[in-house]
Protein backbone atom coordinates (compact mmCIF):
# COMPACT_ATOMS: atom_id res chain seq x y z
CA UNK A 1 0.00 0.00 0.00
CA UNK A 2 1.55 3.48 -1.07
CA UNK A 3 1.43 6.09 1.65
CA UNK A 4 -0.85 9.46 1.38
CA UNK A 5 1.07 12.58 -0.10
CA UNK A 6 2.07 13.50 -3.53
CA UNK A 7 5.18 11.46 -5.28
CA UNK A 8 7.35 13.21 -7.85
CA UNK A 9 9.06 11.92 -10.23
CA UNK A 10 9.72 9.30 -13.19
CA UNK A 11 7.62 6.36 -12.29
CA UNK A 12 8.66 3.08 -14.67
CA UNK A 13 7.65 -0.45 -13.88
CA UNK A 14 9.77 -3.08 -15.99
CA UNK A 15 9.33 -6.26 -13.95
CA UNK A 16 6.38 -8.87 -14.45
CA UNK A 17 4.17 -10.65 -12.10
CA UNK A 18 3.35 -14.10 -12.56
CA UNK A 19 -0.34 -15.96 -13.74
CA UNK A 20 -1.98 -15.73 -10.65
CA UNK A 21 0.28 -13.88 -8.92
CA UNK A 22 -0.09 -10.36 -10.01
CA UNK A 23 2.09 -7.27 -8.41
CA UNK A 24 -0.17 -4.71 -7.04
CA UNK A 25 0.45 -1.09 -6.82
CA UNK A 26 -2.25 -0.11 -4.52
CA UNK A 27 -2.48 3.62 -3.58
CA UNK A 28 -4.64 5.45 -0.49
CA UNK A 29 -7.53 7.79 -1.84
CA UNK A 30 -4.50 10.58 -1.26
CA UNK A 31 -1.76 9.16 -3.30
CA UNK A 32 -1.04 11.12 -5.97
CA UNK A 33 1.93 10.72 -8.73
CA UNK A 34 2.88 13.65 -10.36
CA UNK A 35 5.69 14.78 -13.16
CA UNK A 36 7.08 17.15 -14.75
CA UNK A 37 5.95 15.96 -17.73
CA UNK A 38 6.17 12.96 -18.96
CA UNK A 39 4.11 10.12 -18.39
CA UNK A 40 2.83 9.60 -14.79
CA UNK A 41 3.50 6.19 -14.50
CA UNK A 42 4.62 4.03 -17.68
CA UNK A 43 3.93 -0.17 -17.31
CA UNK A 44 6.91 -1.88 -19.34
CA UNK A 45 5.57 -5.49 -17.59
CA UNK A 46 2.73 -8.27 -17.15
CA UNK A 47 0.23 -9.22 -14.61
CA UNK A 48 0.11 -6.09 -12.60
CA UNK A 49 -3.27 -4.38 -10.61
CA UNK A 50 -3.22 -0.74 -10.30
CA UNK A 51 -5.56 0.82 -8.33
CA UNK A 52 -6.69 3.44 -5.74
CA UNK A 53 -4.37 6.42 -6.74
CA UNK A 54 -4.33 9.77 -8.75
CA UNK A 55 -2.39 10.57 -11.61
CA UNK A 56 -1.93 14.55 -11.98
CA UNK A 57 0.24 17.31 -13.96
CA UNK A 58 1.62 14.96 -16.54
CA UNK A 59 2.10 14.62 -20.57
CA UNK A 60 0.06 10.82 -20.27
CA UNK A 61 -1.12 9.36 -17.28
CA UNK A 62 -0.81 5.66 -17.42
CA UNK A 63 0.94 4.39 -20.39
CA UNK A 64 0.73 0.70 -20.65
CA UNK A 65 3.56 -0.14 -22.83
CA UNK A 66 5.00 -3.54 -23.59
CA UNK A 67 6.92 -3.13 -26.93
CA UNK A 68 7.64 -5.90 -28.83
CA UNK A 69 9.08 -8.39 -28.56
CA UNK A 70 8.49 -7.53 -24.45
CA UNK A 71 4.66 -7.78 -23.66
CA UNK A 72 2.47 -5.29 -21.05
CA UNK A 73 0.09 -8.39 -20.81
CA UNK A 74 -3.10 -8.96 -18.44
CA UNK A 75 -2.56 -5.75 -16.29
CA UNK A 76 -5.62 -4.54 -14.52
CA UNK A 77 -6.19 -0.42 -14.07
CA UNK A 78 -9.14 -0.56 -11.45
CA UNK A 79 -10.42 2.59 -9.25
CA UNK A 80 -7.90 5.50 -10.24
CA UNK A 81 -7.96 9.26 -11.13
CA UNK A 82 -6.33 10.20 -14.37
CA UNK A 83 -5.96 14.07 -13.99
CA UNK A 84 -6.21 17.22 -13.93
CA UNK A 85 -3.51 18.63 -15.67
CA UNK A 86 -2.74 16.03 -18.14
CA UNK A 87 -2.29 16.97 -22.01
CA UNK A 88 -2.92 13.78 -23.75
CA UNK A 89 -4.50 10.44 -22.92
CA UNK A 90 -5.54 9.62 -19.52
CA UNK A 91 -4.91 5.95 -20.26
CA UNK A 92 -2.65 5.25 -23.66
CA UNK A 93 -2.54 1.47 -24.24
CA UNK A 94 0.02 0.79 -26.99
CA UNK A 95 1.23 -1.60 -28.83
CA UNK A 96 2.04 -5.25 -27.38
CA UNK A 97 -0.70 -4.89 -24.88
CA UNK A 98 -3.18 -8.06 -24.83
CA UNK A 99 -5.88 -8.78 -22.42
CA UNK A 100 -5.91 -6.04 -19.90
CA UNK A 101 -9.12 -4.50 -17.93
CA UNK A 102 -9.24 -0.94 -17.61
CA UNK A 103 -12.38 -0.90 -14.47
CA UNK A 104 -13.77 2.07 -12.22
CA UNK A 105 -11.19 4.49 -13.51
CA UNK A 106 -11.65 8.52 -14.10
CA UNK A 107 -10.33 10.55 -16.27
CA UNK A 108 -11.24 14.18 -15.75
CA UNK A 109 -8.85 17.13 -16.80
CA UNK A 110 -8.68 19.41 -19.76
CA UNK A 111 -6.85 17.29 -22.30
CA UNK A 112 -5.51 18.46 -25.77
CA UNK A 113 -5.85 14.87 -26.93
CA UNK A 114 -8.76 13.29 -29.17
CA UNK A 115 -9.27 10.47 -26.05
CA UNK A 116 -9.51 9.85 -23.10
CA UNK A 117 -8.96 6.21 -23.11
CA UNK A 118 -6.64 5.15 -26.64
CA UNK A 119 -5.44 1.26 -27.82
CA UNK A 120 -2.86 1.46 -30.40
CA UNK A 121 -2.17 -1.81 -32.64
CA UNK A 122 0.48 -3.65 -34.41
CA UNK A 123 1.24 -6.31 -37.19
CA UNK A 124 4.35 -7.95 -36.63
CA UNK A 125 4.98 -11.53 -38.61
CA UNK A 126 1.20 -11.84 -39.58
CA UNK A 127 0.31 -11.53 -35.89
CA UNK A 128 -1.53 -8.73 -34.23
CA UNK A 129 -1.23 -7.03 -31.15
CA UNK A 130 -3.25 -4.78 -28.76
CA UNK A 131 -6.18 -6.76 -28.48
CA UNK A 132 -8.79 -8.81 -26.20
CA UNK A 133 -8.57 -5.26 -23.81
CA UNK A 134 -11.60 -4.99 -21.94
CA UNK A 135 -12.99 -1.40 -20.63
CA UNK A 136 -15.56 -1.13 -17.88
CA UNK A 137 -17.42 0.89 -15.23
CA UNK A 138 -14.98 4.02 -16.67
CA UNK A 139 -15.94 7.31 -16.21
CA UNK A 140 -14.88 9.86 -18.85
CA UNK A 141 -15.59 14.11 -17.96
CA UNK A 142 -13.15 15.92 -20.28
CA UNK A 143 -15.15 19.47 -21.32
CA UNK A 144 -14.86 20.12 -24.50
CA UNK A 145 -12.39 17.33 -26.35
CA UNK A 146 -13.31 16.86 -29.83
CA UNK A 147 -13.40 13.15 -30.17
CA UNK A 148 -14.13 9.67 -28.25
CA UNK A 149 -14.16 8.55 -24.79
CA UNK A 150 -12.47 5.45 -25.91
CA UNK A 151 -10.53 5.55 -29.27
CA UNK A 152 -9.93 2.07 -30.46
CA UNK A 153 -7.62 1.54 -33.31
CA UNK A 154 -9.71 0.18 -36.16
CA UNK A 155 -7.54 -2.34 -36.84
CA UNK A 156 -8.12 -4.09 -33.60
CA UNK A 157 -9.73 -7.11 -32.46
CA UNK A 158 -11.21 -8.55 -29.67
CA UNK A 159 -11.23 -4.92 -27.66
CA UNK A 160 -14.24 -4.75 -25.76
CA UNK A 161 -15.84 -1.24 -24.70
CA UNK A 162 -19.14 -2.41 -22.40
CA UNK A 163 -21.92 0.20 -22.02
CA UNK A 164 -21.57 0.90 -18.38
CA UNK A 165 -19.07 3.14 -18.98
CA UNK A 166 -19.98 6.88 -18.63
CA UNK A 167 -19.18 10.29 -20.66
CA UNK A 168 -20.57 12.75 -18.19
CA UNK A 169 -19.28 15.69 -20.45
CA UNK A 170 -16.94 17.30 -23.30
CA UNK A 171 -17.03 14.33 -26.36
CA UNK A 172 -18.03 15.72 -29.65
CA UNK A 173 -18.05 12.39 -31.28
CA UNK A 174 -19.66 10.29 -28.21
CA UNK A 175 -18.55 7.66 -25.85
CA UNK A 176 -16.45 5.48 -28.31
CA UNK A 177 -16.19 4.56 -32.07
CA UNK A 178 -16.83 1.07 -31.56
CA UNK A 179 -20.22 0.81 -30.63
CA UNK A 180 -20.72 0.17 -26.58
CA UNK A 181 -22.06 -3.73 -25.89
CA UNK A 182 -23.81 -5.02 -23.03
CA UNK A 183 -21.36 -7.31 -20.64
CA UNK A 184 -23.33 -8.73 -18.27
CA UNK A 185 -22.34 -11.93 -19.14
CA UNK A 186 -18.54 -10.94 -19.48
CA UNK A 187 -15.72 -13.49 -18.21
CA UNK A 188 -13.04 -12.03 -15.17
CA UNK A 189 -9.62 -12.92 -15.98
CA UNK A 190 -7.51 -14.37 -13.43
CA UNK A 191 -5.44 -11.39 -12.90
CA UNK A 192 -8.62 -9.06 -12.26
CA UNK A 193 -10.51 -11.40 -9.45
CA UNK A 194 -14.12 -10.65 -8.36
CA UNK A 195 -13.48 -6.68 -10.01
CA UNK A 196 -16.78 -6.63 -12.13
CA UNK A 197 -19.30 -7.99 -9.63
CA UNK A 198 -19.07 -4.54 -7.52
Amino acid sequence: MLAAGTCQGKFVATVSGGKGLPITLQGSSTTVFTTAGGYGLHLKASYWKLTGFTVQKAQKGIILDGGLPERSDRNCIIKNTLGPNISAEGIDVKEGTRGGQLIGDSCDRPSLSQAGIQVHQKIESGVAYGNNNTFRKNIMSLGGTPGHGFEIQASTCGNTVCSDNKTLSGYTLGMSNLGPVSCATLQVVPTCPAVLNR
